[in-house]
This record gives structure tokens, C-alpha cells and sequence, in this order.
């Protein structure tokens, strides 16, 4: 009973459309926030308002009991009505309503990613029982869902992440993969080794990066094939994880090979953010008086400087037709996609490098300005954008300083608290 009503009492007396309303704002919100977890334009601070507006419409699901649970029903078909839906139910922790979310999932495209994230919304203690339940599930898609889930709330899942090194399902081989370095498996490394001959290269390619992450060479030997040549087309994260790995002299190398190819010369922009090398910055400029290639060379340039080009008026207005052009606010973000970065003044940038460059060594590889260690990466977490702190979560991967990795998509409470605790 709750505010002296029976529960049935409770459904009975909500308002309807603010129930709908609930349920519509809590799809739409959840939608900005994917796209947010891989943006520039959200800072933790950004992810946490967001994630409090989240929470209050999926609350009021929840208060709302069965016409909570209805109004998720009647979303539009999609992994964000997924989401919405599972978060109650599961919240709910009603049988019926569980299995419904679960059915749900099993409908969807993206139905294990979808059904994984409402679990790791919730807390651990309300996600626990859906999470026991479908670890037991002989439906190997239930299996992987409830590692996924145990994964992201930093949990090890013990025998699951066994059966899904071993999975017949890609999909959960290759997230094992991947949570092999999460939770730092040393163990796991033999089961690593033999994913690099997966089926599948996207398999193929978690495994490789997993293994990079924990410091092993053959890792590093397969991403550098995968990266050997401009023709090839290695993912923006095997050419990020490779970058940040190889080494200084290595990555100069390759960036001069890619940047030979006008097909590639993207990816060498991106490259040189990436190293950090500030040798580079006079060739990265150069590409900034190129429509084509200024944003992503703009990007480039504040990830190795650490300079804000909106914030020191180093950016100038996008022609007419360019602006008209843009990608939709709720288009797919990747590192190569420049849709809403600023356009640098190239002059300007110019005259602040001209200003600036005696503070950066020919030696010494940068994040944001600062050469790369331990304490900069923690402050790159707490204050940089989503793609400064990705990177920096991968740096302290690769130092293998932490016990594990730093999840930068978690919801913001908990990796404040997780920072808290690193910083203490």
C-alpha cells in the first residue's frame, strides 16, 4: 500500500497523459542519450542532467504501476521502446511483466544490447533478480544479456563469460572478448589467442583489441596488419587502439602513409589527433583550408592541444551551403563522422599555434595538451567531452594501472562515484 491506496487503487487514480507523456519523453531522452555517450558535445556534467531527466520519466513510469507498464507498450516499435520498457518492467520485478520485456527484446533488432542497458540503468539490487534469472536461461541470447549486464555494472560473470568466449552466437563471442580486458582476465588470455582465428572479423577484431588493451604483442601484431595500408579499412577503434599502442614512431610513419592517399587523408587527420604528436601540427593546420577536412583537422587540433576553438574564438561560420547540409541531431555519431563541429578559422589557429608551440615537446606524445600520464587521464574523465574522456579511458587501459576499465557510458552517478573513489 502506498500513500494509504491498495496499488490497483494507485493505477487507477493516474493521469493518463501525463503517464504517455512519461513514456514518450523517457524514448526520446533515452535516444539523445545514446547518441550523447559518443558526442563532443556532452561533458560528464552533460551526461549527468541528462541521465536525472531520464530517471524522472522512467520514476513516474514506475510509480505509475500497470498504466506505466501500458503507456511503454504503445511506444513505437524500437530499441529505445526496448529500453523504456524493460527499465519498468524490470523495475516491476513482476514475472509477467519481465517475461513481456524479454519478449519484447526478442523482437527487436538490436534486442540484447536494448534489454543489457535497461539492465544496467537499474541499480545493481533491482537488476539482480532479472539478471539470476536469465543467467540460468538455457536461451543463449538470455546468457549473453545477463553478462552484458553484470559487465557494466562491473561485476565478473564468472562461468557466463567462459560460455561466451566459446558462444555460437558472434555477437556475445566477440562482447566476451571485450570484457576479457574490461575486468582485466589475464587468465583468459590462451581463450584471446584464439579468437584472433574467429569466423568472423568482427571477432577477429574484438579479440585483437582486447588482447592490445592487457599489453600483449600478438594484439598489437594483428591491429598493425589490420592498419598496414591505406587501402584497408580497419575500424576507427582498431586504428585508435592501435595508434595509442605503437608507439610514437610507429604511428608518425603511418600517418605519412595514409596521408599520401587523398581517399585516406581523413583517416591520417583523425591518426594525428589520436598520437598526439605535435610534429604534426603544421601539416594539420594545412588541412584546415579545406572544407572537406577543416572540422575533422579542427577536432584534431583541440585533442592534441587541449584548445577550445568555440571557447577562444578560434572557429569561423559554416558557408550557407554546408549548414543546410548537416547530418540530423539524432544521425549516428563516429569519430569520422564531423557533422556539429566547430569550423576553424584557419588563420586564427594559425597565430594561436605560432603562440603556443614552445610549450610542446618534439618528443612527447599529448592529450589535450598535457603530456599523457596518470593524473591528466583521471582529470580528462571528470572534465573532458565524450570522445576526450573515450580516449583517455583508453590510455589508462593501456597503462594497465587500473583494475579495470573505465566505462565512460555508465550512467553519470556512478562513474562520478567511481572517480570519488580513484581520486581519494
Amino acid at each position: 500500500m502506498a500513500f494509504g491506496f491498495e496499488p490497483a487503487e494507485t493505477s487507477a487514480r493516474v493521469n493518463e497523459r501525463v503517464v504517455d507523456l512519461h513514456a514518450d519523453e523517457s524514448a526520446f531522452l533515452w535516444s539523445r542519450r545514446r547518441h550523447a555517450a559518443r558526442s563532443p558535445r556532452y561533458r560528464l556534467k552533460d551526461l549527468r542532467d541528462l541521465d536525472e531527466r531520464i530517471e524522472a520519466h522512467l520514476d513516474g513510469l514506475r510509480a505509475a504501476g500497470a498504466a506505466g507498464l501500458g503507456a511503454c507498450s504503445a511506444l513505437e516499435s524500437s530499441e529505445d521502446k526496448t529500453f523504456v520498457f524493460a527499465v519498468t518492467a524490470f523495475a516491476s520485478e513482476q514475472r509477467e511483466a519481465m517475461s513481456q520485456a524479454i519478449r519484447l527484446g526478442e523482437s527487436a533488432q538490436d534486442r540484447v544490447p536494448s534489454l543489457a542497458e535497461a539492465l544496467a540503468w537499474l541499480p545493481l539490487p533491482w537488476a539482480s533478480i532479472p539478471i539470476s534469472k536469465l543467467r540460468s536461461s538455457p536461451v543463449e541470447e538470455h546468457r549473453e544479456v545477463a553478462m552484458r549486464a553484470l559487465v557494466a555494472h562491473g561485476q565478473d560473470p564468472e562461468d557466463l563469460l567462459d560460455q561466451g568466449l566459446s558462444a555460437s552466437s558472434p555477437s556475445w563471442r566477440a562482447v566476451a572478448y571485450t570484457s576479457c580486458a574490461d575486468l582485466r582476465h589475464r587468465d583468459r588470455v590462451p581463450a584471446l589467442l584464439h579468437g584472433l582465428r574467429d569466423p568472423l572479423q568482427s571477432g577477429r577484431d574484438a579479440a585483437a583489441l582486447a588482447l592490445t588493451r592487457m599489453g600483449d604483442p600478438d594484439g598489437l601484431n594483428t591491429l598493425r596488419r589490420l592498419c598496414a595500408a591505406p587501402d584497408s579499412e580497419p575500424s576507427t577503434e582498431v586504428v585508435q587502439t592501435y595508434l595509442r599502442a605503437c608507439g610514437r614512431d610507429e604511428g608518425r610513419a603511418w600517418i605519412r602513409a595514409w596521408a599520401s592517399e587523398t581517399d585516406s587523408i581523413r583517416w591520417a587527420i583523425y591518426g594525428a589527433g589520436v598520437l598526439g604528436d605535435a610534429a604534426v601540427m603544421p601539416w594539420l593546420i594545412e588541412r584546415m583550408a579545406d572544407e572537406r577536412t577543416a572540422r575533422l583537422a579542427g577536432e584534431a587540433f583541440s585533442m592534441l592541444t587541449g584548445a577550445d576553438l568555440e571557447l577562444l574564438d578560434l572557429d569561423r561560420v559554416a558557408p550557407v551551403s554546408e549548414a543546410d547540409d548537416e547530418a540530423p541531431v539524432d544521425a549516428t555519431p563516429s569519430p569520422l563522422d564531423d557533422s556539429g563541429l566547430p569550423l576553424p578559422d584557419q588563420e586564427l589557429v594559425h597565430a594561436w599555434w605560432q603562440s603556443q608551440r614552445g610549450h610542446f615537446a618534439g618528443a612527447t606524445r599529448y592529450l589535450l595538451g598535457r603530456p599523457v600520464e596518470l593524473g591528466m587521464l583521471l582529470g580528462i574523465l571528470s572534465s573532458g567531452d565524450q570522445r576526450q574522456r573515450r580516449a583517455a579511458a583508453l590510455e589508462l587501459d593501456l597503462s594497465n594501472c587500473t583494475s579495470r576499465t573505465f566505462n565512460v557510458d555508465r550512467r553519470a552517478v556512478w562513474q562520478l562515484e567511481q572517480l570519488r573513489a580513484w581520486n581519494s
